[in-house]
């Protein structure tokens, strides 16, 4: 043991400076988040906003997006709806590895 004092003051000015530093870390990580979200509602309006799809592979991005953002909803989380939601994905690739190496029509 010492018999100097213990600097309260400088104690508790380090954990303040922790917990400022914790929540501006969170603050930017949902700002990231944030960004991600935005920036994947354009994706979606560029998506779908095309009234037709010119090919399998513009329906298959379409489908691909839906599935994914219902994927992360809260009505997605049930092991029958993560089953359903990993055997469309799989069949869109499958099926894009299918077109892609037949002949074609012409």
């Amino acid at each position: 043991m010492s018999d100097e004092p213990i600097n309260l003051d400088e104690r508790r000015k380090h954990v303040d400076q922790e917990v400022i530093s914790k929540r501006r870390r969170k603050q930017q990580e949902s700002e990231i988040v944030r960004a991600a979200y935005i920036e994947q509602m354009s994706e979606l309006k560029d998506i779908l906003s095309k009234s037709n799809s010119d090919d399998f592979s513009d329906f298959a991005a379409k489908v691909r997006f839906l599935v994914s953002r219902y994927s992360e909803s809260s009505h997605a989380q049930g092991p029958l709806q993560k089953l359903l939601v990993s055997s469309v994905l799989k069949d869109l690739e499958r099926l894009k590895r299918v077109l892609n190496t037949k002949p074609s029509q012409e």
